[in-house]
């Protein structure tokens, strides 16, 4: 029985349940799991494949995120590896373009996306190009103002006003666990 880890991060927690939702996936196929904060997870050579997820974070994916890439890269690069991120701009079936590897998107019906996930994750393209995973998803995520701490949340209510966005759930759980029945980890 192959062995997986699933290492995420997240802020408020939403990503940790995509995390989770993705390891229960992959449990009902039969592998071994572990669904651990990225920041815990330390003996990555002893898993025979990872799935890694964070949010998008500022103007990048999440820094946390892409430092557990970079020091785990010569592991990583040894075995079949799985990407996704989390956030709350709309998807487009355009927002695979630049991307070094399969992107599974789903789409947003009738939204225009004013840049592609490659822009979105810019801060993270080399060692995802180093990494050449099987699979990168992007799923949208949850907005609640009521577990940022009040300077986040100012700026979250600005973003809202702007965007239009209301505060709500967007994570599509079909979706998710789509992409995670769907992963090739052998």
């Amino acid at each position: 029985m192959a062995r997986v880890l699933v290492a995420y991060v997240t802020h408020s927690g939403s990503t940790a349940e995509v995390a989770a939702a993705i390891g229960e996936e992959l449990e009902a196929r039969g592998y071994e799991v572990t669904v651990s904060p990225a920041s815990e997870a330390r003996a990555v050579a002893a898993y025979d494949a990872v799935v890694a997820g964070g949010l998008l974070y500022r103007f990048g994916w999440h820094p946390e995120m892409v430092r557990f890439l970079q020091e785990h890269q010569p592991e990583l690069k040894s075995r079949p590896v799985a990407l996704f991120a989390t956030g709350l701009r709309p998807a487009t079936a355009t927002d695979g373009e630049g991307m070094p590897c399969p992107v599974y998107v789903y789409e947003v019906p009738e939204t225009e996306s004013a840049q592609t996930l490659a822009a979105s994750l810019k801060n993270a393209l080399p060692v995802i190009e180093a990494l050449r995973p099987r699979s990168l998803a992007y799923f949208r995520g949850k907005v609640d103002p009521a577990v940022l701490w009040w300077p986040e949340r100012l700026v979250m209510w600005i973003i809202m006003r702007i965007s239009r966005m209301q505060p709500g759930d967007y994570r599509d759980w079909d979706a998710i666990r789509a992409w995670a029945r769907g992963l090739e980890l052998e």
